[in-house]
């Protein structure tokens, strides 16, 4: 790559020639601007943070299906069932509240793009998002934000320099004891991923947790080899395998 804007050719081993293409201004600045967002984030071409857990109520509906917040709302002032923090499988299973916990983990206070980030990163982000509306080339620097839950469940979003967004990153949701969520079938086992488990506590966490994954897996059409109900007061195992016509899964107990 010829940053000066000088048009060259080389000749590689071999014989053939290598031809220089010159950049123009703005792919120069493009290349300026990420290069100091490179050193600014210490030598790595992707920024990832963490944000504090954000605390969205939600309440069921006569399907045991997560409702939005407005809906929520309504259902509290009528005596309806009471609303309970959102978590990570609440954004898997509906767009609209994962929409939802993505705006307010980032609009905190209103303090404008990137005001997680040190403030030399910020300016170079800032810089780079210009460079990049401009020349409308991909780039490979990355920001990666973790939105948590107050249950410690979490799923990742990634920064799209060119709508100047968050854009959730499909699998990467975990549930309060760390397993995989899901986003469709194809997910829970398939032919490159043959087995999946997920595993529960004997805890209240636990419990909770594998409440939401067997509801998951309903609501996914997997198949059963056994009850399709989370056990209660005792470790266990939802191990999942592939087959040509679709995931099956059975409930294992472990031992304590």
């Amino acid at each position: 790559m010829n940053v000066t804007g000088q048009a060259t050719q080389m000749r590689a081993v071999g014989g053939q020639k290598i031809k220089e293409v010159a950049l123009t201004a703005d792919e120069q600045n493009l290349f300026a601007t990420g290069m100091r967002f490179y050193d600014a984030n210490g030598g790595n071409a992707v920024y990832k943070h963490i944000q504090p857990p954000v605390t969205v109520s939600v309440t069921l509906d006569g399907n045991g299906n997560p409702t939005t917040a407005a809906e929520s709302r309504i259902a509290a002032r009528s005596n309806g069932p009471t609303p309970y923090p959102m978590n990570a499988m609440d954004a898997v299973t509906t767009p609209a509240l994962r929409a939802i916990a993505i705006q307010k983990t980032f609009s905190l206070d209103n303090m404008g793009l990137y005001w997680y980030m040190t403030e030399n990163l910020r300016v170079n982000a800032s810089s780079l998002t210009h460079a990049i509306n401009i020349t409308k080339l991909r780039t490979p620097f990355t920001v990666i934000n973790q939105v948590s839950f107050p249950d410690e469940s979490f799923f990742n979003v990634e920064w799209n320099w060119t709508i100047r967004d968050y854009s959730y990153i499909p699998g990467s949701a975990r549930d309060a004891v760390g397993n995989v969520i899901p986003d469709a079938q194809k997910d829970v086992a398939n032919a490159e991923q043959s087995v999946q488990n997920y595993v529960f506590p004997n805890n209240y966490v636990g419990m909770a947790a594998g409440d939401d994954m067997v509801r998951h897996l309903n609501d996914l059409g997997v198949r059963w080899n056994g009850p399709n109900r989370a056990p209660v007061y005792t470790n266990y195992r939802i191990g999942c395998s592939y087959t040509p016509s679709g995931a099956i899964c059975q409930i294992l107990f472990l031992t304590p």
